[in-house]
């Protein structure tokens, strides 16, 4: 059976449903029209060879009314040989008619197929009237009522009285949302998102390798609208002000896309930690409870997403993997306190915790062992690191804080670049290249194929955020891929193992290597294709 392959998509620019919103005076058939003859001139493809338009409509009434994929193909001045037809499965018709497309290529019986969608919400009481979902037959309406979706979900929490109902995610009995955009990650622990807070949310820029998937090349610097169009936008909910002015301010303006992703992800990392640090600093006497808004996007996104639509996952997954271990170490702000979480159910007793404080050079300036237990369920402070005096000196510093078990098994690693101020940060852009020593050896595992790396640091310098991306012998990206860490931070000398997880009948052939000062490489995976 043949494969069905979805070569490429758009859509038109969003706008408010409501009648002064920005696309309510375009007709829904210029609006198909106008991704029609888009997606033929992306795409390069002859209108002529489209063997059907398939588009999935819940309206079907006023201007929406008729076939409309068929009027859409002539408005878009394809030939008129080219065939059309439109379904209604309500809220999942445009999914409906992508799946009849597929169907089609896959049986076989046709090879190129446009499948999609088209509503012009603003235009529903102008042209359409009152919109029913039984088509006005009253005898239809005795046998199965129906109620709109906003009233049934009042209905049930009214009437039925078993069933928890909550009108808005946005704001609940102990704490309303937000913060939306970047906030400096001192206030997580401060002010921000206390109590039970379910919407925390700031910019997330995608990998690199996903920019130049969503974004075509002549669009991707400097950034453009483009990037808008993909929720990296100034003002409104998620406003990217303030991360660009903390991305410039700590790190330098950027002069490329790939230096922007590359200092973008520090503030990924160190953002997305802070909100679950921030939180976990004050467990069950000020916190309670935390939810990212929002995650697992459909469209490709920057913002408030720890992975992006493809599945690859950049920084700030891994800054949230850190902060949630099931037993952390960490450094709290604004006092440099430390604190061990433990979210188990298990009282866990004997742990050594060690903090080391390094210079940009590798000097170790301080170093400090501690015995602790932590109860189950809890948030264990300890008194706080003496930062002021070598900030004072040093401007910036590494931390590392490293919890062991009671036979040294490691429990938790983490690392901050911490600076006296913000400025203080621009001191990494000192950090030399530091080229890593790396083997990846793949074995099969049950029915996984996984792949073992092993990292170190063969520099003189602390070698942060390296970046590891599977690749297949043609130089693509593997997706998904499950690692155990990313964006990892190694001191000189620093060995680190990490285990990847292929899909099957994926081809991981190489492992290409990036970080913030790391240089550049490819390393093929053993035992791979």
């Amino acid at each position: 059976m043949p494969d069905a392959l979805i070569v490429d998509a758009v859509r038109t620019p969003r706008g408010k449903g409501r009648p002064d919103g920005a696309l309510h005076d375009v007709h829904p058939q210029a609006l198909l029209a106008q991704c029609l003859t888009a997606l033929a001139a992306r795409v390069g493809f002859d209108p002529e060879d489209v063997e059907d338009v398939v588009m999935g409509n819940g309206i079907l009434a006023g201007d929406h009314s008729d076939d409309i994929a068929r009027l859409a193909v002539l408005l878009a001045g394809w030939p008129e040989s080219v065939p059309g037809t439109v379904l209604n499965r309500f809220c999942g018709s445009g999914q409906q008619a992508i799946t009849f497309a597929a169907m089609g290529v896959a049986s076989g019986m046709q090879d190129l197929v446009v499948a999609g969608s088209v509503e012009s919400m603003s235009r529903w009481g102008a042209t359409v009237g009152l919109a029913t979902i039984d088509g006005g037959n009253a005898e239809l309406r005795r046998l199965h009522p129906t109620v709109p979706q906003g009233i049934s979900a009042d209905l049930i929490a009214t009437l039925d009285g078993t069933r928890h109902y909550t009108g808005s995610s946005n704001s609940v009995n102990l704490q309303g949302s937000g913060p939306y955009n970047y906030r400096p990650p001192v206030q997580y622990f401060t002010e921000l998102a206390q109590g039970f807070s379910v919407e925390v949310g700031t910019p997330s820029l995608a990998t690199l390798e996903s920019i130049e998937a969503m974004v075509p090349a002549a669009d991707r610097w400097p950034i453009s609208d483009t990037l808008a169009y993909h929720d990296w936008h100034y003002g409104g909910n998620g406003d990217v002000a303030s991360f660009m002015s903390a991305l410039e301010n700590q790190f330098g303006a950027p002069t490329s896309l790939a230096d922007f992703e590359r200092k973008a992800q520090m503030l990924n990392y160190v953002s997305y930690r802070a909100v679950f640090e921030g939180f976990q600093a004050r467990l069950w006497t000020q916190n309670s409870g935390r939810l990212l808004w929002m995650t697992h996007p459909a469209w490709p996104s920057n913002h408030w997403q720890i992975y992006s639509s493809d599945y690859d996952t950049q920084a700030s997954y891994y800054g949230v993997k850190s902060a949630c271990e099931p037993v952390h170490a960490q450094m709290n702000l604004p006092d440099y306190s430390l604190a061990v979480v433990n979210t188990t159910r298990q009282e866990h007793r004997g742990l050594t915790l060690t903090s080391r404080v390094f210079a940009l050079d590798g000097r170790l300036l301080n170093r400090h062992a501690s015995k602790v237990s932590a109860a189950a369920n809890s948030t264990l402070t300890l008194p706080p690191l003496n930062l002021p005096p070598l900030l004072a000196t040093e401007d910036l510093v590494l931390v590392v804080l490293t919890l062991d078990g009671p036979n040294g098994q490691p429990l938790s690693r983490n690392i901050y670049w911490q600076g006296r101020n913000d400025h203080s940060q621009q001191k990494l852009n000192s950090l030399a290249p530091q080229n890593l020593n790396v083997t990846a050896q793949m074995a099969p595992r049950g029915g996984d194929t996984v792949v073992s790396v092993t990292l170190e640091n063969g520099g003189t310098v602390p070698a942060l955020a390296t970046k590891l991306t599977v690749l297949d012998s043609s130089g693509k990206r593997v997706l998904p891929v499950l690692y155990s860490d990313n964006y990892i931070s190694l001191l000189p000398h620093e060995p680190r193992k990490v285990e990847i997880l292929c899909p099957k009948g994926g081809q991981c052939s190489n492992i290409q290597l990036r970080g913030w000062n790391v240089v550049p490489a490819s390393v093929h995976i053993s035992g791979g294709p």
